[in-house]
């Protein structure tokens, strides 16, 4: 899902930088049949295939049509292409990581499971990965 959205968000930038504005969706010969899949019963997996499938061939060179199809087609669906805003993380928080993750590393589990708890506790979320970690906010 993240990568799909992450090729919707760079096909974005490509209809706002190189196709002109004021277009009519309704001339987007190219998302037509997104439209088509939507009205047919909201056929959401369809529209979506449809709409993946349209996207290399217009973002090599859009038209102001191109743009107001694509528009059109992420509005209907509810998407949102804006980029996600990262969390500022403390200060204090990044150092309870960076113990945890030193913890982690020299095997002392227990102190590695207290420090998560702390974080948890303090409303993050720790996220290993065999080079590192990452810390988000807890989801609510």
């Amino acid at each position: 899902a993240e990568s799909a959205l992450a090729t919707l968000r760079q096909a974005n930038a490509v209809f706002a930088t190189k196709a002109p504005a004021g277009g009519r969706w309704q001339d987007s010969n190219a998302f037509a049949p997104v439209i088509e899949a939507l009205e047919d019963d909201l056929n959401t997996p369809g529209a979506l295939g449809r709409l993946f499938g349209a996207l290399k061939p217009t973002m090599e060179s859009p038209t102001a049509a191109d743009r107001a199809g694509f528009e059109a087609v992420v509005f209907s669906l509810g998407l949102d292409l804006r980029e996600p805003k990262k969390a500022d993380i403390p200060a204090e928080i990044q150092t309870l990581a960076e113990k945890r993750w030193a913890a982690k590393q020299a095997r002392d589990f227990a102190a590695a499971d207290a420090l998560r708890k702390e974080l948890t506790a303090a409303g993050w979320t720790m996220l290993d990965r065999k080079d590192g970690f990452s810390l988000e906010p807890a989801k609510k």
